[in-house]
């Protein structure tokens, strides 16, 4: 019976080795989220001023608190208080939250939805891209 040799350099090139193919593809995970993160910053910053501009334009009539099984509605006189506590003096940047929903309060300018916010369990607040937490936290 006849063997057969076989010559590993008619195989063509060597396959990368595992680690340089892991560093490879980390390296591009890495461009892609610092790519992602600065576009979600600009987002954040534009979201920002939304409801800023929001909550000074005194448009909003009404908001509703609607959480999973129950809604709340606040009218006029409950409304001022809530939007004060709001203001920019009030609040500090935070990351995007990975807590449990809570709720989200729509803000209403007669039947129009106008803007919403999402709370969450660890108290942060979410406009747009643009999450923050209340009292300086």
């Amino acid at each position: 019976m006849a063997r057969s040799v076989l010559h590993l350099d008619t195989l063509g090139p060597a396959p990368l080795r595992p680690s340089v193919r892991y560093m490879r593809l980390r390296f591009a995970l890495i461009l892609i989220s610092l790519a992602a993160t600065a576009g979600c910053d600009g987002q954040s910053k534009a979201d920002r001023a939304s409801l800023d501009a929001l909550l000074t334009n005194g448009s909003v009539t009404e908001i509703r608190e609607e959480r999973w099984t129950v809604t709340n509605q606040l009218n006029q006189s409950e409304v001022r208080p809530l939007l004060a506590s709001l203001t920019a003096t009030n609040r500090s940047s935070a990351s995007g939250s990975k807590a449990q929903w809570l709720s989200r309060f729509r803000f209403l300018s007669g039947t129009n939805e106008i803007g919403r916010l999402d709370h969450y369990e660890d108290d942060s607040w979410e406009f747009g891209a643009y999450v923050f937490r209340l009292g300086g936290n």
